[in-house]
């Protein structure tokens, strides 16, 4: 595991919105925007109730990161002047929270960056957990 710098942390915690990157067994890749907190060094993504086409388990992400753990996020930001722009890439390690307090605390942190949580049945849906290993970063150090 990488330690996140305090500079991106903060850029990290002010963002609602990150890309999930997973690979297939097969090798396909297969990218979706989630919901994410970090905390201390690790991201987590809860799995919530929005409509979904398969139950929670099936869904093609959480089967890509139990046949394939390799993941990458992308955490940025866009405005139209480009001296404002950054990303942020994580590489790391993709897993299903599986200790009961550690994922009971994922959700309540996630429930406190999105309200919207507070209103979703959610507290026994499944948690992806990201350990970054690596970090690249452009454009963190402009002022944003």
């Amino acid at each position: 595991m990488v330690l996140i710098p305090i500079k991106l942390k903060s850029l990290i915690a002010d963002s609602s919105i990150a890309y999930l990157a997973t690979v297939s067994n097969k090798g396909h890749p297969h990218i979706v925007p989630i919901c994410f907190v970090l905390r201390d060094q690790n991201f987590y993504s809860l799995i919530d109730n929005k409509p979904k086409d398969v139950q929670l388990l099936k869904l093609r992400r959480v089967q890509n990161i139990i046949s394939n753990p390799k993941v990458a996020l992308i955490v940025n930001h866009y405005e139209d002047d480009w001296n404002k722009l950054w990303h942020i890439l994580l590489k790391g390690h993709g897993s299903l929270v599986v200790n009961e307090l550690e994922r009971t605390a994922a959700i309540k942190s996630l429930k406190q960056k999105y309200r919207q949580y507070l209103d979703m049945d959610v507290d026994l849906n499944p948690v992806i957990k990201i350990s970054p290993t690596s970090i690249v970063s452009w454009g963190t150090t402009r002022s944003t």
